[in-house]
């Protein structure tokens, strides 16, 4: 193509037909971080919304952390791919009833706002973050404001590229050039999964970063998925306000051996890295591509030839220094081991776009353990349990703790017993009795844990067909969802004067 307008507009259609039937904006977030791109208007207008930040980075006296403020950072690009100004506003936050600089109130611009469950959207009960006890609030950036960005740059070096390298080292050089002196860049190469080498690592030296990128000389095999991690690990380390990793290849990953597109999607989310992805040629297959530029809040892109390359990184540079910020306070204040979606919808004269993505909550770790014992014991399957007549007494320990870095709350304890319970002697009288016994416990702090112990009798009712007999026990906080190691069991044989046969 010849112009960057047609191949935005290439770039556009291919997006919106190929990946998710329109879907045209990404939220990555934390963690587990799958993002996806959603999209109202034709080929108008795009979003690309970045993972909400919730530590660590600060912006116009605002520092991320949950559940307020939860930063995330918006790009807004039209048909030309161009940023769209006006938003918001370039020297400070603006609530819902303030007017952004192209005069319109906030609230009309920047609505649906919603956060809630990734595994239910029903919660919580009130996911408008609007509705909040802190309004969500817009900043629009600049790219003549200078906030600094870290970008790292990968070069696919297999064989194949030997044909097209020399023109997308130009495209790279004048991705370079385009860097101000706050920003920072990196640059890898990569072949084989033994040859993955960190030419420049980040700085903001632009002529040694072209200097980078002209070195090295085509060949070997293609390990995409190693390169991407590795860029992932140097990335991390960087505190720029936007990070981000750029990537093209011409071929199919047929060397890797530590990653896989998953593992890729997974690091990069923990650590909030968006990862743009660059297919070159018609011929190779760019499902995987495709996955990981949208799981993790990035852009893939495809260029016929490396004539296009240029144009895709000049839209690159525009949209990683031209961004919104959104701070908004949590729907939901608990620290419980959740994935949060976020949906956010943009309005502009050009049409509306909305779009969802994700964002991972950390909370406590809870585990339990259920023992049994007794006078006697006996074999069952081969295994050794203890061993009671109908009418003895058995005891029961029930030990948990709070293994997480987040203190643990209205903690639950049911243990169900084998049969129907008439007498219970226990150093904490259970709520309920019969066939559920049930203790609220205080809250358990981070690396804390507790036990309690108890003593049953056995019915004297008990048929001789009765063999083993199991007792299960849980454990659940308000502000964690019951998880396999929250679940514990242990079994008592039982013994009859006379045993069946």
């Amino acid at each position: 193509m010849a112009t960057s307008m047609s191949l935005t507009a290439r770039i556009l259609q291919f997006i919106r037909g190929a990946l998710v039937s329109g879907l045209m904006l990404v939220v990555i977030v934390c963690a587990q971080a799958q993002a996806r791109q959603t999209t109202q208007a034709p080929d108008s207008i795009f979003i690309n919304v970045n993972n909400p930040f919730t530590e660590k980075f600060a912006i116009r006296g605002l520092t991320s952390t949950f559940p307020y403020p939860i930063l995330t950072t918006i790009s807004v690009l039209d048909e030309h791919g161009k940023h769209i100004s006006g938003l918001a506003d370039t020297l400070d936050w603006v609530g819902p009833q303030e007017r952004a600089n192209n005069g319109r109130l906030v609230r009309e611009i920047w609505t649906p706002l919603l956060e809630f469950y990734q595994s239910d959207s029903t919660l919580p009960p009130e996911p408008d973050l609007y509705q909040q006890v802190r309004d969500p609030l817009f900043t629009e950036i600049r790219e003549l404001l200078e906030v600094p960005t870290s970008t790292m740059l990968v070069m696919d070096m297999s064989e194949s590229m030997q044909t097209v390298i020399d023109s997308v080292r130009d495209a790279l050089e004048a991705f370079v050039a385009s860097m101000r002196d706050v920003d920072r860049g990196a640059v890898l190469q990569f072949s084989d999964n033994n040859k993955i080498h960190i030419i420049r690592p980040f700085m903001s030296d632009r002529q040694r970063l072209q200097n980078g990128v002209n070195s090295g000389i085509p060949k070997g095999r293609t390990a995409l998925y190693d390169a991407l991690g590795k860029a992932i690990q140097a990335t991390r380390q960087e505190t720029s306000a936007r990070r981000a990793i750029i990537a093209y290849t011409d071929g199919v990953d047929n060397h890797s051996l530590l990653y896989t597109p998953e593992s890729v999607i997974d690091s990069a989310n923990v650590y909030r890295i968006p990862i743009y992805m660059i297919a070159l040629g018609d011929s190779l297959n760019v499902e995987p591509l495709i996955q990981i530029a949208e799981g993790t809040g990035g852009i893939f892109f495809r260029a016929a030839g490396p004539r296009e390359m240029p144009g895709i990184y000049r839209q690159l540079s525009v949209l990683i220094k031209n961004y919104y910020v959104m701070a908004h306070q949590s729907s939901d204040s608990l620290y419980n081991n959740t994935v949060r979606t976020v949906t956010v919808q943009v309005n502009t004269s050009a049409g509306s776009v909305r779009g969802r993505g994700t964002y991972y909550v950390p909370g406590p770790d809870m585990s339990l353990v259920l023992r049994a014992s007794a006078d006697s014991s006996a074999f069952f399957d081969a295994e050794e349990h203890p061993a009671a007549m109908p009418g003895d007494t058995i005891g029961l320990f029930l030990h948990w703790r709070n293994n997480g870095d987040f203190s643990a709350d209205s903690l639950t304890l049911d243990l169900r017993p084998a049969w129907p319970v008439a007498a219970v002697d226990s150093s904490r009288m259970p709520v309920h009795a019969g066939s559920l016994l049930r203790w609220r416990l205080a809250p358990l702090a981070v690396q804390s844990q507790d036990s309690l112990s108890l003593r049953v009798i056995m019915p004297d009712s008990l048929s001789p067909d009765s063999l083993l007999q199991i007792f299960s026990a849980s454990i659940t906080t308000r502000n964690e969802f019951p998880g396999p190691n929250n679940f514990a069991r242990d079994s008592v044989v039982i013994l009859h004067a006379q045993m069946p046969p």
